[in-house]
């Protein structure tokens, strides 16, 4: 099936001007730009909402360090990725130094495209809804002074084109009224997970800016993914499922839904058999019916 058009929403949440200093501050007292704080701070705010450590977001890489190719016209960027696993819960100045420094090793195969990655990795590089390696990101926005055209009066315009890139996008906004932004993907998340979400990055933006040495746990936020279904943990043990879902049946066991990627995939058949071994028989989905994608509510479920 083709690429389909993400449809995006845009939240934003307003910063005091004097947060966003003392984060500028803070990277600076340990060797850091603003961007890696604002990266350590997204990294904290998606562990306590996911309640997972092993973690990938994707920033942007300017490809313009070498003179000759300052002066070329087009878009220079690539996209890294970048995995950090806060476990243990470290403090947050502890956790913005394994975010530098995987930032730093990130850096350092800047010029290898993430297409390229892409295409090496295979099947196993791409999620449940063709997002290539990672489907979130973070990213530190700038306001630009206007043109200034003789005899016009100009002003910058926001221009929101409706599409996101990402399942979601987590940003900060350095301007001299600072904004929290959050983009995501309407049918990757709902409007209330997002708005609770860029609630709880501001917050603890504000957080750690006041205090950089509370540990993870003792920062502001909250679990909001849900406990995953057995049967849904147990299909997702399989390396070539890649998403999965369960429908409650009224009237006998749950009916259980896959989808699966790779040159060689299980049946339906074979995956509920490998169930037998990791679940109980009372829990055990009346079928697991393959298909090319799951099927969700405006909301995301």
């Amino acid at each position: 099936p083709g690429a389909r058009e993400r449809r995006a929403a845009l939240h934003a949440a307003p910063l005091e001007p004097a947060v966003v200093e003392q984060l500028r501050v803070l990277g600076a007292r340990h060797g850091a730009t603003l961007y890696t704080v604002v990266l350590a701070a997204a990294f904290a705010a998606l562990g306590i909402a996911s309640g997972q450590d092993d973690l990938v977001l994707g920033c942007a890489s300017g490809h313009r360090a070498r003179p000759e190719f300052r002066r070329t016209v087009g878009l220079a960027v690539n996209t890294l990725a970048v995995r950090a696993n806060p476990s243990g819960d470290p403090s947050f100045v502890e956790l913005l130094g394994l975010v530098r420094t995987a930032l730093l090793d990130a850096q350092q195969h800047h010029e290898v495209p993430l297409d390229l990655v892409v295409e090496q990795l295979g099947a196993a590089a791409r999620g449940a809804d063709g997002t290539p390696l990672l489907s979130v990101s973070c990213d530190l926005v700038q306001t630009v002074d206007p043109l200034v055209l003789p005899g016009l009066d100009t002003e910058n315009v926001e221009l929101d084109l409706g599409l996101a890139k990402f399942g979601l996008t987590m940003l900060v906004e350095d301007s001299p009224a600072p904004r929290c932004l959050l983009q995501h993907d309407r049918d990757a998340l709902d409007e209330t997970t997002a708005a609770r979400l860029l609630g709880a990055f501001a917050e603890l933006l504000t957080a750690v800016a006041g205090d950089p040495e509370r540990r993870l746990s003792e920062l502001p936020g909250e679990r909001l993914a849900a406990a995953e279904h057995p049967v849904v943990e147990a299909l997702s043990a399989d390396p070539a499922v890649v998403e999965a879902a369960v429908v409650e049946n009224p009237d006998g066991p749950p009916l259980a839904y896959a989808v699966v990627r790779g040159a060689v995939v299980p049946s339906g058949t074979a995956l509920r058999a490998a169930l037998r071994g990791r679940l109980p028989a009372t829990e055990l989905p009346l079928a697991v019916t393959l298909v090319d994608r799951l099927p969700r509510h405006p909301d995301g479920t």
